[in-house]
């Protein structure tokens, strides 16, 4: 399953890379409206798979929306980082369950405090110097590093 879920991670950042779309920029200015059920059901299924490999789903989703133009660059950051929040918090909630759960509660404040002061640097970057075509690309390796990284587990 991990085998084939990284070189899937992996396809689907070359595909991001080689295809049309990153070469052009004129590539979202058509963008597509899914239904809500379409929405629910890949959602769904996107949590589902990053629920069982304990990953935030963002890394699933975010290839997906690129490859079927759901929208913008930085829409689909925007709109992946929040399928992450939200698939963490449930994450969170389904380990409580688990008896011998415990949170190292300095730990999680370190971490809550740097992941606040990196995105807040990275939403400052990313308003101000960085353009779509750089965030596709951003978002390419990142794909790719994860997709490495699940192979090598």
């Amino acid at each position: 399953f991990y085998i084939i879920l990284g070189i899937s991670l992996i396809f689907a950042s070359i595909l991001m890379l080689s295809s049309e779309y990153f070469k052009k920029e004129s590539f979202y200015k058509e963008t597509k409206d899914f239904s809500l059920i379409k929405n629910i059901f890949i959602g769904s299924i996107i949590g589902f798979i990053s629920g069982m490999i304990g990953i935030g789903g963002g890394v699933f989703l975010a290839p997906f929306l690129h490859l079927s133009k759901w929208d913008t660059p930085k829409k689909i950051a925007a709109t992946s980082s929040f399928f992450i929040l939200v698939n963490s918090i449930s994450g969170l909630i389904g380990q409580m369950q688990n008896p011998d759960f415990s949170i190292n509660i300095s730990l999680m404040v370190v971490l809550v405090f740097t992941v606040f002061i990196g995105g807040q640097i990275g939403t400052r970057i990313s308003v101000k110097q960085i353009n779509s075509k750089q965030i596709k690309l951003i978002t390419a390796i990142l794909i790719v590093i994860v997709g490495i990284r699940i192979l090598f587990k």
